[in-house]
């Protein structure tokens, strides 16, 4: 991925009707969407569009690889060892444009871990649980819980937004009680009750609601404080 100069913008991003290859991708994952990113910049290098080549090979790189819920920083610096302070600055620039969650949380994520950048953070939690939501009732429902387990990881680093993540975790737990075995979700959540990985993860997740609720009664007036002076 060669510098350009002048270097990569939002607008070229935009003019480069990313969302083609978004919209023609019947699996809504990044690894889905990064060969149809390398396709299309075959076909930018073949018209001799040297811009819009570069901004299909950056999206194709990003979304190559898979980022796991506890994916390191390690893990990062390795995957994404091919991105410059030129890349880092184009993807820091579109990252609030990119009205697909799945490809904002994976951008915003590369972001914070590689830069620190705690915006980036937040847009990160918001967009992966926007993704796993959106996944909630496909069949391939592993996808739902990798972003779901993502986002705690990451609202619990940064503290921030950690009430509304668990209390997503928790409906969807309640719901495949309720709802026969066939819905899709709920045969992921009953498949994986018996696996010592999701056990731990809903302790944990039971330990930050715990937590939570102490937060919340900590901060909760006394009764002497509540009286009139």
């Amino acid at each position: 991925m060669p510098s350009l100069n002048p270097p990569l913008t939002k607008d070229d991003f935009i003019n480069s009707r990313w969302q083609d290859v978004i919209n023609r991708s019947n699996r809504k994952e990044c690894v889905a969407y990064s060969e149809g990113f390398r396709q299309k910049a075959e076909e930018a290098k073949e018209a001799g569009n040297v811009r819009e080549q570069a901004v299909f090979e950056i999206l194709a790189y990003v979304t190559y690889g898979a980022i796991k819920p506890d994916s390191t920083e390690e893990f990062f610096a390795e995957i994404f060892q091919n991105l410059t302070d030129e890349h880092l600055d184009f993807l820091t620039e579109i990252a609030p444009e990119i009205s697909d969650p799945e490809l904002q949380a994976r951008v915003a994520d590369i972001l914070w871990v590689k830069r620190r950048n705690y915006q980036m953070a937040q847009l990160a939690v918001s967009a992966y649980l926007q993704s796993a939501t959106a996944l909630e009732d496909s069949d391939h429902w592993t996808w739902c819980f990798q972003k779901i387990e993502r986002t705690l990881r990451l609202a619990r680093t940064i503290r921030y937004q950690v009430e509304t993540v668990v209390a997503h975790i928790e409906a969807i737990l309640n719901y495949q009680q309720k709802v026969e075995q066939s819905d899709p979700w709920v045969k992921f959540a009953g498949m994986f009750k018996d696996d010592p990985l999701f056990d731990e993860f809903v302790e944990d997740m039971a330990a930050y609601r715990r937590e939570l609720d102490a937060e919340a009664s900590n901060h909760e007036p006394t009764s002497e404080e509540n009286q009139p002076a």
